[in-house]
């Protein structure tokens, strides 16, 4: 029996140790009996297995224009869940550009291995063990040089810049946080593209964090745990959001990991889907460390930004699009970058499958589900929410952009920032020059403090005073 390739995980079903390239192959087959056997053709059949590593099963697409594809379908899900039903576990899935090699070539995939069904598998045997001190399985195309810059994303590139070119020195934490698609896991992996050359680089997701943790606790191993994050030069801790299963155990190691690694001046970043303060089911002294550094929002791409990160995407995958393409895409795909990739994706099968060239009909015909964009009514301007919410709680604009902190300003001042912050087109740094120049971190804390409030009217049932202050304002404003 050959040895298990160091780094492999395989899972293991009575007497039968299962690798990836089985774990795949069963993957596939339940896949090709639930979608289009064309979809199937094109988009799976072409795979292969890599490896499976700390709970991800790696599949080589042929090219880019097939792993972004494979990523942006939306197959992706039914994917995943095929895999970890092939697996008998949980597993994440992850696509890699890796074309066939000459060696390669039709090689069959190793079979299954014959165990006694009381024998460990290697990889148990290995994850018993303290983790290998393994890198991430990073996207070539995540680097910062290939992140697209605009408005809504220049501080926080700037930030991961400077956490990748300098680690420990500047900004340390440095969190990042924004809605599901707007590039913090690339910002994070770009990182790791520069300082795993010549520092020891750990990027792992909350879940995964959670996974290994969870694992260590059960193996009597939390000593090796803690041990193998700690070692670390640089953390990369993506949609720390996840963690929440077995809240107390986890959080306590977390906050012992981030004191090992702060004190010693290694450099820390973190991704979320929300801020530090609306991390509700993180412990307060958490949130607290997690705001030590630098703070920073990634915010949905606005229409410029849209059609250069389209033009670069096209142009890597050798889309001719004109201006006018390019320009109508991005005003009906308005969230996220990967629905961007998605109506690339849908763009090119559409002209390899009618065998048309790329026109502005063809583009049309292709995004006909998506909605058509809608009028924009002009925002209100700051200065006008902020004279509406002085005219109700009887202040004045001046008192709100001055040093007063008593009650009735204070509670004024955050109602005008959650107001601006709702229906207006800003950053909480634009948003802090209405209120005299305080820092951005000001404007973040008056949003959260009146989302607090509104959500306790709402789990109440009972309107209370926050809530009709900002009702009224709404309805003297028409927002």
């Amino acid at each position: 029996m050959g040895a298990q390739p160091h780094g492999q995980e395989s899972q293991k079903r009575g007497s039968i140790v299962i690798g990836p390239h089985e774990i795949w192959r069963r993957a596939l087959e339940q896949l090709r009996d639930s979608m289009p056997a064309a979809a199937f053709e094109q988009w799976f059949a072409p795979t292969r297995a890599i490896e499976l590593r700390g709970g991800t099963l790696t599949v080589a697409a042929e090219d880019a224009f097939q792993y972004e594809s494979l990523m942006t379908n939306s197959y992706f899900p039914a994917a995943k869940s095929a895999a970890a039903a092939a697996a008998g576990r949980p597993i994440d899935l992850a696509f890699v550009v890796r074309p066939r090699t000459a060696e390669e070539g039709n090689e069959q995939p190793p079979p299954a291995i014959e165990r006694p069904s009381d024998a460990p598998a290697a990889a148990d045997a290995a994850e018993e063990g303290q983790p290998a001190r393994a890198m991430p399985v990073l996207r070539d195309g995540y680097r910062l040089d290939d992140f697209v810059v605009g408005r809504s994303n220049r501080f926080a590139h700037a930030a991961a810049i400077a956490a990748a070119r300098s680690p420990g020195k500047t900004d340390n934490p440095v969190f990042i946080y924004g809605g599901s698609g707007l590039g913090k896991t690339h910002l994070l992996q770009g990182i790791a593209h520069i300082t795993k050359s010549h520092l020891y680089t750990i990027y792992v997701d909350g879940e995964e964090f959670l996974r290994r943790f969870v694992h260590a606790i059960q193996t009597n191993r939390r000593a090796d745990f803690q041990q193998h994050f700690e070692s670390a030069d640089v953390l990369l801790l993506d949609d720390v959001h996840s963690i929440k299963e077995r809240a107390e155990e986890t959080q306590e190691a977390l906050f012992h990991l981030f004191n090992a690694l702060h004190q010693r001046g290694r450099q820390i970043v973190i991704s979320s889907d929300q801020p530090p303060r609306r991390l509700q089911h993180l412990p307060h002294r958490l949130v607290t460390r997690f705001e030590w550094g630098l703070v920073v929002e990634l915010e949905k791409p606005d229409l410029e930004l849209r059609i250069a990160i389209l033009a670069k995407k096209a142009a890597e995958r050798g889309i001719p699009l004109n201006e006018q393409m390019l320009r109508y895409i991005a005003e009906r795909t308005p969230d996220q970058v990967r629905t961007l990739e998605g109506a690339l994706s849908l763009i090119r099968h559409k002209a390899t499958t009618d065998g048309e060239p790329i026109t502005a009909d063809l583009v049309k015909r292709a995004l006909a589900d998506r909605p058509e964009p809608e009028q924009s009514s002009s925002a209100p301007e700051p200065g006008r929410i902020i004279e509406a919410v002085c005219e109700l709680l009887r202040t004045t604009p001046d008192a709100l952009a001055g040093p007063r902190k008593d009650r009735r300003t204070a509670r004024a001042r955050h109602i005008a920032m959650y107001l601006i912050r709702s229906h207006c087109d800003l950053t909480y740094k634009e948003i802090a020059v209405h209120f005299g120049g305080r820092d951005h971190t000001t404007v973040l804390y008056g949003y959260g403090e009146v989302e607090k409030q509104l959500d306790a009217a709402s789990d109440s049932g009972r309107p209370n005073e926050t809530q009709r202050a900002v009702d009224e304002v709404r309805a003297r404003l028409s927002l």
